[in-house]
């Protein structure tokens, strides 16, 4: 049958949204990834981690300097796939972040095609992009970076997904599609892919569908092999790496109760965050929230993740341990509320225009100031001012690693956190330079070129020895050691 002129244009139109969606994937999450040094802390963590279970092929413990590695208490699911990255694109900044890229290209595609079938594509273009200009994604820890809460977020929104296909629908077995996805998220960051449970039970117990769910075979089946599974790994991790398990107690599952790496925040930390910094379309929550309801061909799915996202919030609200990036699983639910006011608007204000251009344009008025900032920072990916000087070893040993500054035997002097260090020290080294890192001058010896970049090891350094200043790099010094003073 002859394509008319109009089946033609609106395959054209078709094709064209989804390359747009595309072209802005790739410029928010992958354009410039590898640009900026490996940063501290889980980043580096996990990038040296990675770089040795390539190179020692044990798969469930990290290593640290040849060490089992007890900093790094999370399930190896992240670092599985970074290592597959670093077998297919050497060791560079660029294969460790990688998962969390794609996890969140991933995330971005499945909003819109979720939203564009619960109801349209005006709909799900207006959570696509309330989705991908959500401030925080390209701040630290989060879609651009080598950590674990790309794959984590991701994972939790396929779990709740999965439930709620589950307990709309009358097929039973639909019950382990939640248990695979909730696997993987519980071996990809353990105890906190559990923070969703809680609102699946409320949501579950609203409907009065518990009875049906514990009648079902299949949920226990699914329930013993997840539970299989996930004790498998931990106990092959405590097996290679003794005092794991008490490590992961104190550590993660009294985090909710006590501080751990972070300082007391009060319970609207996450709430004042939003507004402030991470998600630019909070404001518009609460009108989404009651609007959404009022819909009914969203009602039900509105429930389900307004529960969820309200259960989830309340958890990490009332944790004693507060970090910013653990709001990052919010963002998906969020999308999906703070999207429909403006999806109204656009239907109530420009579709009576009654044509394409009148409705492109509504999305270029709304969202092209965020998309452009969105842009921004992913391409500058700015480190915040206060900790730029602490960083500007790791800078140089970028420079160096990338060959921007000449490759040269060296020792780095450094007091601080020294895991991207090692990760250029592995880099470099594989270059042939040899590369070594000492946290303090007591061992260093005459013939030596130093890069050290904190003023106070600058003066020990030059208390011991004769320095000749070879080469300057921002406020990194790179001396050659003359003789003891």
């Amino acid at each position: 049958m002859l394509q008319t002129e109009s089946d033609k244009h609106q395959r054209f139109l078709h094709i064209a949204s989804y390359i747009a969606i595309l072209i802005i994937i790739y410029f928010v999450f992958f354009q410039r990834l590898g640009s900026n040094h490996m940063r501290p802390w889980d980043e580096s963590m996990f990038a040296v981690n990675a770089y040795e279970m390539v190179h020692n092929n044990n798969y469930f413990v990290p290593y640290y300097k040849g060490v089992p590695d007890f900093w790094n208490l999370k399930p190896p699911l992240q670092l599985w796939v970074q290592v597959f990255f670093i077998k297919l694109l050497g060791l560079n900044e660029i294969a460790i972040r990688l998962p969390s890229a794609i996890a969140m290209a991933i995330m971005s595609l499945l909003l819109f095609f979720k939203a564009k079938k619960i109801l349209d594509k005006k709909y799900a273009w207006c959570v696509f992009l309330v989705f991908v200009t959500s401030s925080g994604l390209s701040d630290v820890h989060m879609a651009r970076s080598g950590d674990a809460d790309s794959l984590l977020s991701l994972f939790i929104f396929l779990t709740a997904l999965a439930y709620y296909n589950y307990i709309s629908s009358n097929q039973s077995k639909a019950i382990l599609v939640f248990f695979l996805f909730l696997t993987l998220a519980t071996i990809t960051k353990s105890v906190a892919s559990l923070l969703i449970i809680p609102g699946i039970i409320a949501f579950t117990i609203w409907q009065k569908k518990m009875s049906i769910l514990l009648k079902n075979t299949w949920f226990y089946i699914g329930a013993i092999a997840y539970l299989s599974i996930c004790v498998a790994v931990i106990f092959i991790r405590e097996a290679g790496n003794p005092g794991y398990l008490n490590a992961v107690y104190e550590c993660d599952i009294l985090r909710l109760a006590s501080v751990r790496k972070s300082t007391p925040e009060p319970f609207l930390y996450y709430l004042n965050n939003f507004f402030e910094k991470r998600f630019i379309w909070f404001w518009l929550f609460l009108p989404g929230f009651f609007m959404i309801k009022s819909d009914s061909r969203l009602k039900p799915f509105a429930s389900y993740i307004i529960i969820l996202a309200s259960s989830y919030f309340f958890i990490i609200s009332t944790s004693i341990s507060k970090l910013e990036w653990y709001d990052m699983p919010l963002y998906p639910f969020m999308a999906l509320i703070c999207a429909f006011p403006i999806y109204k608007l656009i239907l109530s204000s420009f579709e009576t225009q009654g044509s394409l251009f009148s409705t492109i344009s509504a999305y270029l008025l709304i969202f092209s100031i965020p998309v452009y900032f969105s842009f921004r920072k992913a391409q500058k990916g700015e480190i915040p001012s206060d900790q730029k000087k602490l960083e500007q070893l790791y800078k140089y040993a970028y420079q160096v690693a990338h060959g921007k500054i000449q490759c040269k035997d060296i020792t780095f002097l450094n007091s601080n956190f020294d895991r991207p260090l090692q990760f250029y020290k592995y880099m470099i080294n594989d270059k042939g330079c040899n590369i070594n890192i000492v946290n303090t001058v007591d061992n260093l010896i005459v013939g030596l070129k130093v890069a050290v970049a904190n003023e106070e090891l600058k003066t020990r350094l030059a208390q011991k020895f004769e320095l000749k200043e070879i080469e300057k790099f921002e406020s990194v010094s790179i001396y050659q050691t003359l003789k003891f003073k």
